[in-house]
């Protein structure tokens, strides 16, 4: 065979071979000027092109045309940049042809530079439709797995053998606060919080270990805000090629904070409802009972079996009416809920009160699907209420109304005198000399006759009256309904009468009266301050006027009220500005020829009134309780006068006045000690003088403080003795130094014989006693004389002495000491 034939078979048997290829066989030429041809395409070009070859060898541009738009530009680059490069041409593109899809090609070809610096390319080209469309369904499978993991609430993330971060969904990035690409290539201990992190590592190496899953929950604390959550943790193991073991895993964090307290919550809301000490009944929408607990057994006497599938008015007393229970449902369909009370009736058939409310319960779709009850039994506190509000406006001691209960029906009974225009009254009363009772008798005695003082004044009054018990021994009537003024006077005498009847208390015989004082509307107020202020003032006129009367009211009383009250607050004003001073008047002693002591008197220089009575302002001071500071600067200056005062006897006392209520103050002894100290004057040159009356009131606390002022130095004088009501028995026990006969007796001396016998007799007894006696109010020789003869020892009065200031008593003293009196 000769060679040109052997070449022919090789052609042929080469055209047979590419025609099987499926791909395309070409030569492509480039020329220096950038046009180029094909001098050779495979007959697959029809294929894969829809263009013939003979077409495509004329004209490259037949066959560039089927590509698509979008890579034509791309294809030449890639092209040109291989042949710059000297390179084998790689590139992938798709091609335009009837198919709905485009089709993908492969295009590969080796370059070979020709003399005239043109370019061959000796290529090949494959269809990659399938290949490409594999990839694109695995993209797209891809990129819905990487967005379902995105979206999801739970943290996912996966890491490799070794530990570290290959991959973490937005949730967990949140969680940590990194971007992603701060936290790839790192180890979870380093990411999660420690007490999660090393738990993680250690189940991760146990999942890696056996390629098994494993899930858990842990507490964590949360980066973001530092709260403690709770997360259920799941971790898959990721298969590896080859050996079956596990190349890394998958980890899937779930916050189940919420679930765990939703759980917590319906076990708690569980033991709840068993435990609850209030009743629960569940019922169906037809209000027929599925469920009740323990507490509702307890409060009723119904066991569950016996009331499960009944309707709950099988509790129903049956005191409620049928108009109740409907305005109950209406309210309970209306809005869903009720509450209030109910009076049911047990299984025993007891009566108990129960506080109940009603919740409707409806699903997501608004439908009614149940009703709860929940309820007490508030028997108990219903009658400790009432029992409260009694008590609240009632007075304990006798049961009447008290000031709240008077206030309310005052005001009812003056709106009603208001809207008819008819007249009420108000009467203030209180009982005479009660505290004398009181403290003399006892607080049981005194309360037992208040008590029946109650009795008395309730059955004088009528039933639409009423009588309130103000406070201590004083009471307020109302008279809602009185024809005439003249009517309050008619019931003011019944009172009084009543209460001048003999109080039988035990084996006490006792004699009380009552003073009232009538106040009515509209003449004397219009309003309930007024009246009950009007009827008070007039009270205190009628004991002005003697006690056991009733008086009503005058506009004269109540301008005598408000003097007494601008009385108080000028003179409380007064103490703290130094407009108090003291005169002091001698004591001469009758058979010494000298000065024994001095008596310090209170004065007041009003800066606009000038020297104001004792009498003006002393009776105010202790009804106001002033008395006490009063007394206190009193003696805090009568000592300190004492201490200046130059030619006195050394034994000569001076004495201060103290009343009552300065006498019972806790701290009265501990004052006297520091005021002493404080003036440096001795305890011996102090003399107090208290009245007679004051040794009849808690008798025990009077005796306990004369003897520590005994113990302390300081002398005891009575005062006005003769016009109480003194009792030998302990009279001889109190450490008394002298007796003060009151000037009722002394200034009828040389007029009546009697006058003169009960002096003697007051000598006599203070002489036994071992007291010396001082006669006040001696004015004149002849009183002076009689005293002597009678042996009294002390005088004082306006025949040595007016009361004089300290400065002024200085001179007197000197005189005195010079004449020597008395004669």
């Amino acid at each position: 065979m000769d060679l040109s034939t052997e070449t022919t078979r090789s052609a042929e048997q080469l055209e047979r071979l590419v025609q099987h290829v499926p791909g395309l066989i070409y030569q492509l030429l480039v020329r220096t000027d950038g046009s180029n041809a094909f001098l050779y395409v495979s007959p697959s070009v029809s294929r894969l092109f829809e263009v013939h070859p003979a077409d495509v060898e004329q004209d490259a541009d037949r066959l560039w045309s089927k590509v698509h738009p979008d890579e034509l530009s791309g294809l030449m680059s890639s092209l040109e940049l291989a042949g710059l490069q000297q390179s084998t041409w790689r590139h992938e593109f798709r091609v335009l042809t009837t198919a709905a899809e485009p089709t993908w090609m492969h295009a590969e070809a080796s370059l070979q530079l020709l003399p005239d610096g043109s370019r061959l390319w000796h290529g090949y080209m494959r269809d990659i439709t399938e290949r490409k469309q594999a990839e694109q369904r695995m993209w797209q499978s891809k990129q819905l797995y990487r967005s379902l993991v995105d979206a999801m609430p739970q943290c996912v993330y996966r890491i490799d053998r070794e530990g570290r971060m290959q991959y973490a969904n937005p949730a967990l990035l949140d969680l940590l606060g990194c971007d992603l690409q701060d936290v790839l290539g790192l180890s979870a201990e380093v990411l999660f919080p420690t007490p999660l992190a090393a738990r993680l590592m250690q189940r991760s190496r146990e999942v890696m270990a056996d390629a098994r899953s494993q899930t858990f929950t842990e507490e964590t604390v949360d980066l973001r805000d530092g709260s403690l959550r709770t997360v259920e943790v799941t971790l898959l193991p990721l298969a590896a090629p080859g050996d079956g073991g596990a190349a890394g895993l998958q980890g899937v964090l779930r916050d189940i904070t919420e679930r765990v307290r939703h759980e917590a919550e319906l076990r708690l809301a569980a033991t709840v409802f068993e435990a609850s000490r209030q009743a629960v009944v569940i019922t169906d929408a037809e209000a027929r009972i599925l469920r009740v607990n323990p507490a509702f057994e307890a409060i009723t006497g119904y066991c569950g079996a016996e009331v499960t599938g009944r309707n709950p008015s099988v509790l129903a007393s049956g005191q409620q009416g049928e108009a109740f229970y409907r305005q109950m449902w209406e309210a309970l369909l209306r809005d869903g809920h009720w509450k209030g009370e109910l009076v049911n009736r047990r299984k025993s058939g007891d009566i108990y009160i129960e506080h109940l409310s009603i919740s409707a319960v409806r699903d997501a779709e608004g439908r009614l699907k149940h009703y709860v009850g929940i309820f007490s039994d508030v028997t108990d506190r219903k009658r400790a209420e009432e029992r409260i509000y009694y008590l609240a406006h009632h007075d304990a001691l006798t049961g009447l109304p008290n000031r709240v209960l008077f206030h309310d029906r005052l005001a009812m009974a003056l709106e009603a005198c208001r809207r008819h225009g008819t007249h009420l009254a108000v009467l203030y009363l209180d009982l005479d000399r009660f505290k004398s009772i009181n403290d003399s008798l006892g607080h049981g005695v005194g309360d037992e006759l208040l008590a029946v003082a109650a009795q008395r004044l309730k059955a004088a009054l009528r039933s639409t009256d009423t009588v309130c018990r103000q406070g201590g021994d004083e009471f307020i009537v109302l008279l809602p309904e009185i024809a005439h003024p003249d009517d309050a006077m008619v019931v003011a005498e019944h009172i009084v009468e009543a209460l001048r009847q003999p109080f039988l208390l035990g084996t006490h015989r006792l004699a009380v009266s009552g003073s009232v004082g009538i106040a009515v509307y509209p003449e004397d107020g219009s309003d309930s301050e007024a009246l009950l202020k009007h009827a008070d003032v007039a009270m205190y006129a009628a004991k002005k006027q003697g006690r056991n009367l009733a008086q009503f009211f005058q506009q004269s009383m109540n301008e005598a009220a408000v003097r007494r009250s601008r009385i108080e607050t000028e003179l409380r004003a007064a103490l703290g500005r130094d407009e108090l001073f003291i005169v002091m008047q001698p004591l001469v002693g009758l058979s010494e020829r000298r000065i024994c002591g001095l008596e310090a008197l209170v004065r007041w220089n009003h800066p606009e009134r000038g020297l104001v009575p004792p009498g003006h302002f002393i009776e105010v001071a202790e009804d106001s309780g002033l008395i006490v500071p009063l007394e206190r600067e009193v003696l805090r200056l009568a000592c300190l006068a004492r201490t200046r005062l130059p030619g006195l006897p050394a034994d000569a006392r001076v004495a201060v006045n103290i009343s009552t209520l300065q006498f019972g103050q806790p701290d009265f002894c501990s004052h006297v000690e520091q005021v002493l100290a404080e003036t440096g004057l001795a305890p011996a040159l102090l003399e107090l003088e208290v009245t007679e009356r004051m040794l009849m009131n808690d008798t025990e606390r009077v005796m306990a403080t004369m003897h520590r002022l005994e113990a302390m130095g300081v002398r005891i004088a009575i005062d006005d003795f003769g016009t109480g009501y003194s009792s030998m028995s302990y009279l001889h026990q109190l450490p008394v130094s002298k007796l003060k006969i009151d000037m009722s007796f002394v200034r009828p001396l040389d007029q009546r014989h009697s006058s003169r016998a009960i002096c003697q007799a007051i000598i006599s007894m203070a002489h036994s006693l071992g007291m010396r006696t001082v006669a006040e109010g001696v004015e004149t020789e002849e009183q002076q004389r009689i005293l002597a003869e009678l042996g009294c020892d002390e005088v004082q009065g306006y025949l040595h002495a007016k009361p004089m200031t300290p400065e002024a008593l200085g001179p007197f003293v000197a005189e005195f000491n010079r004449r020597g009196r008395p004669a």
